[in-house]
């Protein structure tokens, strides 16, 4: 059980820090089209959380984080040309 949570309390320290990311990037870029969204959601049949960035460039930035996510932080699945999916690894123990 101590495993569980200290696993869930590093996954929620990993996801806020990439929303947190994704926020200081919008700021920068202001109000507009290059925007990101975060919407936060899982799997039916998985319980890793999931990040799922959309927006204009969404699939361009984080394939260039992909080599630095990978596979400790997460997995980086794009899923169209607006559209990733940061699927949360369980190797965050």
């Amino acid at each position: 059980i101590i495993n569980q949570i200290n696993n869930n309390m590093k996954t929620t320290f990993v996801v806020n820090a990439i929303k947190i990311l994704i926020e200081a990037r919008n700021k920068k870029y202001g109000v507009g089209v290059s925007q990101l969204k975060v919407e936060d959601t899982t799997r039916s049949w998985s319980d890793h959380p999931i990040l799922k960035v959309s927006g204009f460039e969404a699939p361009a930035y984080f394939a260039q984080m992909k080599p630095f996510l990978e596979p400790m932080v997460c997995s980086v699945e794009i899923i169209n040309d607006r559209e990733v999916e940061l699927v949360m690894s369980n190797h965050n123990t």
